[in-house]
């Protein structure tokens, strides 16, 4: 804790990039905003011009200091399978179809979805190049374009989306979140003096919407993770739905899951 430079983070308030655990809102905005669009919707993975991604250069790209001008997106593992369900785009994590799903719907439109999800204006947002985000005043914000679908160049807190995730949960309610539940003084160990009480939740998404992306993050045989415990979307007979997210040049890890009790992000 007396670590000057990182020792007094408090990380659940702190602007930290999602990665691809922000994933979840692209398609909940996608199905939320198309009559037409579920699970068994089909985008492209392939490689191809997309705004922001040029695809001038198709090498690789490179994780090294000097960076070697490839500017097409790629998937994490460097493949293109072509035509794939919202169900397995999500569950593989890709990321072309993520960008998709943003592109279709509108960059402003999803992040918009996201915030009244996390129940917190503003939660989502991008910085000027630069700019130490932690220390970000608003004049410092800029547009948010199609990376943002990945979690790339875009900044949230951690207690925001999982309360985001949360209203997933609750198929599109969202309620705001608080750290204090009760409150006893030295009088009274069992009756406190406050208690909060839980208020009713703004519909916010459509119930089969978010029903749906849960179903989709949920299924086993989708999700890309290897076979085994690493697979506990089925664990205590929970059905539990399942997103993780890696930052830019794997800086950051999270793994975010939500079921009917629960939602947690670490």
């Amino acid at each position: 804790f007396a670590n000057e430079e990182f020792g007094k983070i408090n990380y659940a308030q702190w602007n930290i990039s999602p990665g691809s655990s922000f994933k979840p809102y692209d398609y909940t905005a996608l199905i939320e905003n198309n009559n037409s669009a579920g699970a068994f919707s089909v985008l492209y993975d392939f490689q191809c011009a997309l705004p922001g991604y040029p695809c001038t250069n198709k090498a690789k790209p490179s994780f090294s200091a000097s960076s070697n001008g490839a500017n097409c997106l790629w998937d994490y593992d460097f493949r293109y399978p072509g035509p794939m369900t919202l169900r397995y785009a999500l569950g593989g994590s890709r990321n072309v179809p993520a960008v998709k799903a943003m592109l279709t719907v509108g960059t402003d439109k999803v992040i918009n979805t996201a915030n009244e999800m996390m129940n917190a204006p503003n939660a989502y947002k991008c910085f000027n190049p630069g700019t130490d985000v932690n220390t970000a005043a608003k004049s410092d914000q800029s547009q948010c374009y199609g990376a943002s679908a990945l979690g790339d160049g875009a900044y949230l807190h951690l207690d925001n989306h999982v309360n985001g995730l949360a209203t997933l949960a609750r198929l599109g309610s969202a309620i705001p979140q608080t750290y204090i539940l009760k409150i006893y003084d030295a009088k009274s160990s069992t009756k406190p003096f406050y208690e909060w009480k839980q208020p009713k939740g703004k519909q916010v998404i459509r119930p089969d919407a978010a029903y749906i992306v849960n179903n989709m993050a949920a299924d086993p045989n989708a999700s890309y993770l290897p076979a085994g415990y690493y697979k506990w979307h089925r664990y205590g007979g929970w059905h539990t739905a399942i997103k993780t997210g890696t930052t830019n040049n794997g800086f950051d890890g999270l793994m975010t899951a939500w079921n009917t009790k629960f939602a947690v992000g670490s």
